[in-house]
């Protein structure tokens, strides 16, 4: 044990050193050892650990279509693009919202059935608009998708579908609406409302253009009914 004089005339350094032997002895280490010899080292050979790189697999929908680089990944599958319909949302893709009355088809936004109207993908967000289609002829109602009932004296029925250019239509659709005029260059329903014929016992070309009672025979023949025309 070092008296007080003794102490006095130690340099910092030599009170330093004489701190570790002490420290080193009560521990139960020499001055010889290599764990003493390296004690105030405690870092010099510790491993360096690495923080392990999220795993990131691209994929179509919701998948990334690229993804971030190793050393900026920051969670699993962290996004740099996304597919066609998708955005960057944080770090994952979710899907950009159609606009009114469109839905989504193959990956992409279009107007639903019976609305007419182009949309594009546009920094992150659709551009365009769907607009309600007027019935088509011989028929009535506030709009295709709606719903369209044939005009009195006629018959048949009016689908709902997407756009459809006129060399689609079959030979008794075109000549259904060789004289309507298309929207946006397209048809947006399926089916037709034709003419009813005349009833039996009666002649004419059809109930809305007029039919009469054959000789020997009565009854109404309209547009809005008929009884037919009995004996």
């Amino acid at each position: 044990e070092l008296d007080e004089d003794e102490n006095n005339n130690l340099s910092e350094a030599q009170l330093q050193r004489q701190r570790h032997v002490l420290s080193a002895l009560v521990q139960g280490e020499r001055p010889g050892d290599g764990r003493f010899r390296h004690r105030h080292h405690p870092h010099r050979h510790r491993p360096h650990h690495h923080r392990p790189v999220p795993n990131c697999v691209t994929g179509p929908g919701y998948g990334c279509r690229t993804c971030q680089p190793p050393q900026a990944r920051r969670a699993i599958n962290h996004c740099a693009s996304c597919n066609d319909g998708y955005k960057i949302v944080g770090m994952r893709c979710e899907e950009i919202s159609c606009p009114k009355d469109a839905e989504r088809v193959k990956g992409t936004c279009r107007c639903r059935k019976g609305y007419a109207g182009e949309l594009k993908l546009a920094a992150n967000a659709y551009q365009g608009i769907c607009k309600e289609v007027p019935c088509p002829p011989s028929s009535v109602g506030k709009h295709i998708a709606a719903g369209c009932k044939c005009s009195p004296g006629t018959v048949g029925g009016i689908q709902p579908s997407f756009k459809r250019t006129f060399s689609k239509l079959d030979k008794q659709e075109r000549a259904y609406l060789e004289d309507y005029e298309p929207t946006d260059g397209g048809y947006y329903h399926k089916g037709m409302c034709q003419a009813q014929k005349c009833p039996a016992n009666s002649v004419g070309n059809d109930v809305v253009s007029g039919c009469r009672c054959n000789s020997g025979y009565s009854g109404k023949i309209a547009v809005e009914g008929f009884s037919g025309c009995p004996c």
